[in-house]
């Protein structure tokens, strides 16, 4: 008889205990999700916020002209982006590309090179066509490492030579 008594007061705790450990188990997950989501969500802002950086830059140096008013050659411009790409530590490489997407000019820190492959071609082909500065897809590049192309296309004023 004793042993029901006891068996009736402890029973009533154990299971409040149980349910009071699965509500904090819960109640921890939750939390850690929505730490998770902070942490994600503060990440896609930094990238979008370099992203969009980058795409300033671009565009400010597709308008630059030579002082007396007249356009740059293909060749300037590729020279101009080797003078800024070390002041843009997380660009790979700039690439001038014809409208038939033939890379003219393939410039890195190190070398300005021609030809060779264009990573993520439909993203290309679609930033021509709409007209608008577009971020392509993350790809390997040319060298092999990961990158993400931005699109920017430039009025065809600039001469290939």
């Amino acid at each position: 008889r004793l042993l029901a008594v006891a068996m009736a007061g402890i029973l009533p705790l154990t299971l409040a205990a149980v349910v009071g450990l699965y509500f904090v188990a819960w109640s921890q997950g939750q939390q850690a999700e929505q730490r998770n989501l902070d942490v994600t969500r503060l990440a896609a802002t930094a990238i979008e916020t370099e992203l969009n950086r980058s795409l300033a830059v671009l565009e400010s140096m597709a308008l630059a002209r030579i002082p007396d008013g007249g356009e740059l050659q293909v060749s300037e411009y590729a020279d101009m982006f080797q003078r800024i790409l070390p002041m843009m530590p997380h660009w790979h490489s700039v690439l001038l590309v014809s409208p038939e997407g033939e890379v003219l000019k393939r410039v890195t820190r190190r070398q300005i090179s021609e030809g060779g492959p264009l990573a993520d071609p439909d993203s290309f082909y679609q930033a021509l066509a709409k007209e608008v500065p577009s971020i392509g897809n993350l790809v390997r590049t040319y060298d092999g490492d990961w990158g993400i192309p931005l699109r920017l296309p430039v009025p065809e004023t600039v001469s290939p030579s």
